[in-house]
């Protein structure tokens, strides 16, 4: 019994996790949008927020909330290599073979290592 309920705070647990991340890359995103001098605020934070976002769903099977998530932070840095990475790989196993080609071709030469 003690070994359930040990396995059933950890599942609670990763849940609330991911619920985290995603308002973090909500709360990055408004920051990052919504920033005084009209420019991008923390851009960085609010990148690596939705694509960690991205690997978390793409890690649980989720590609669409993946691809969701690397799109937003390919929207706010436009030359982050591993975010078209890792949008492509979730294209790929979503079905989107043209899709993900493109996003890798995107990740090896257009941009560079990000």
């Amino acid at each position: 019994m003690r070994e359930y309920l040990t396995n059933a705070w950890l599942i609670l647990f990763i849940l609330m996790a991911g619920d985290s991340m995603h308002l973090a890359c909500a709360e990055s995103k408004m920051g990052a949008k919504f920033n005084n001098d009209g420019k991008l605020g923390d851009s960085k934070a609010a990148v690596s927020n939705f694509n960690n976002a991205g690997v978390l769903k793409y890690n649980k099977g989720n590609y669409k909330g993946a691809i969701v998530d690397c799109t937003e932070a390919i929207d706010i840095d436009p030359k982050c290599s591993s975010c078209f990475h890792n949008r492509g790989l979730a294209k790929q196993k979503s079905g989107d073979k043209s899709g993900a080609q493109k996003d890798f071709q995107q990740d090896r030469t257009k941009y560079g290592a990000h």
